[in-house]
């Protein structure tokens, strides 16, 4: 990276040339490949959720930022 270098948004592994740096390969699509699903609740367990999300701060730590071919 020279100087001309300019920032114009992140991606990635951009610094890296496909077919010199790494073998280029496409991926499966993401979304639409694996069906959504639906997780039933009692009306006594929607409220009780309900109730635990306006009284606690959520934090996900179980995230997939990954996807393979």
């Amino acid at each position: 990276m020279g100087k001309k270098k300019v920032y114009d948004g992140y991606k990635a592994y951009g610094y890296l040339d496909a077919g010199f740096d790494y073998m280029e390969f496409e991926l499966c699509k993401d979304f639409g490949r694996v069906p959504p699903y639906f997780v039933p609740l009692s009306k006594g367990e929607e409220e009780r959720f309900e109730e635990f999300i306006e009284r606690n701060v959520i934090i996900d730590l179980h995230e997939h930022p990954v996807l393979w071919p």
